[in-house]
């Protein structure tokens, strides 16, 4: 019989806040059932000093978890140790890392488990390693979206220095445009077919494409910028609009990340939203403008 080996997850993810904040959310497990689907239950068993016994049941794909495990909180070496006590795994360990990030904090996630089950193991192995890099991306996620509502919430209470700049989202108008942007940026850029790049394009997710920074005014003052894409052409409007209101809401979201005071949508990124009767600004945290005042 061939011996199980243990599944090996890796999670790295750049969280929008400084480390002390990260640490105290993921900390915090007993609020994590409040706000992360998969948790549905966490709580803290016993501390002895920096030593703690966590108790977990998480539901992914319809597949229940459950398992006690001891968690060594390192924080003057930015990490947290945790390994296996008893539970439904054979073997469970591993570690969060926290580094310093010019946009936040970057935490890595190491883990190795088994699942210890004769037989299956080839198939569970793989299987229960999806399941948990699920659950670890959907906690850092969420704690992410936890830190930019929270900054959001406190500039509406009037600390103005909880966000800054501005974001404007824009849009190829065709794939010519397209195609011409990316010999730009790469002149050797080599076009591939239509079809596959119409197909491609609409799968792709919205991403920053540029820095505007040390933008100056007439009065002298400067502000720093974002230029984000939402990936989709004009005609993507009339095939498939909730795809592309979606994109939209997406390029905020990377917008939040930045903590920009306001977001600009360019282009056919304002009219999804009236198409389909959906407010973008009700999807979002930042305040949205179409920019037709300043077009006018």
């Amino acid at each position: 019989m061939v011996e199980e080996k243990p599944a090996e997850i890796f999670v790295k993810r750049v969280v929008h806040g400084p480390k002390w904040k990260v640490v105290r959310l993921l900390t915090k497990i007993w609020e994590f059932p409040e706000y992360m689907v998969n948790v549905k239950q966490a709580k803290v068993l016993s501390k002895q000093h920096n030593i703690w016994r966590t108790e977990w049941l998480i539901k992914v794909e319809k597949v229940l978890i459950t398992w006690i495990q001891e968690d060594k909180l390192e924080l003057r070496r930015n990490k947290i140790t945790f390994c296996l006590v008893e539970g439904d795994l054979k073997e469970f360990s591993g570690q969060w890392q926290f580094n310093d990030h010019p946009d936040g904090t970057e935490v890595t996630l190491t883990v190795a488990a088994k699942v210890g089950i004769p037989a299956i193991h080839s198939f569970a192995s793989n299987y229960i390693k999806d399941l948990m890099t699920k659950n670890f991306e959907g906690i850092l996620e969420a704690i992410d979206e936890r830190i930019i509502a929270a900054r959001y919430s406190e500039f509406k209470k009037g600390s103005i220095d909880a966000v800054s700049g501005f974001a404007v989202i824009g849009h190829f108008y065709n794939l010519y445009h397209l195609e011409k942007c990316f010999k730009m940026l790469h002149p050797d850029f080599k076009m591939p077919s239509q079809a596959f790049l119409s197909s491609l394009f609409h799968t792709t997710p919205p991403f920053k494409l540029h820095d505007i920074n040390d933008f100056k005014s007439k009065t002298g003052e400067t502000a720093n910028g974002r230029f984000i894409v939402a990936t989709f052409i004009p005609e993507m409007v009339e095939q498939d609009i909730w795809t592309v209101f979606s994109k939209v809401v997406k390029s905020c979201k990377i917008a939040e990340q930045f903590g920009v005071g306001i977001v600009s949508l360019g282009g056919f990124t304002s009219i999804v939203g009236e198409r389909i009767g959906q407010e973008i600004k009700d999807q979002v945290n930042v305040a949205v403008t179409t920019g037709n005042t300043f077009t006018a």
